[in-house]
């Protein structure tokens, strides 16, 4: 993990929390915010800024076939 995927996992994590809590009230939806957030769409945003296209980023998760 590079160091700017570490910055940007270290500062959404909490943000998403608070931000989740004191506005939305409820901690399910926290839940999904977080997962959502920081398990699929920040790994996918971030392979996209260093030019992976999307074939690219499922094949380094293990989601799609090498080769």
């Amino acid at each position: 993990m590079t160091s700017d995927r570490t910055w940007a996992a270290a500062v959404a994590a909490p943000i998403l929390v608070i931000l989740g809590l004191t506005v939305l009230h409820s901690a399910p939806a926290v839940f999904l915010a977080y997962h959502l957030g920081l398990c699929l769409i920040m790994p996918a945003v971030l392979s996209r800024r260093e030019g992976l296209g999307w074939r690219a980023h499922a094949r380094k998760l293990g989601l799609a076939p090498r080769g």
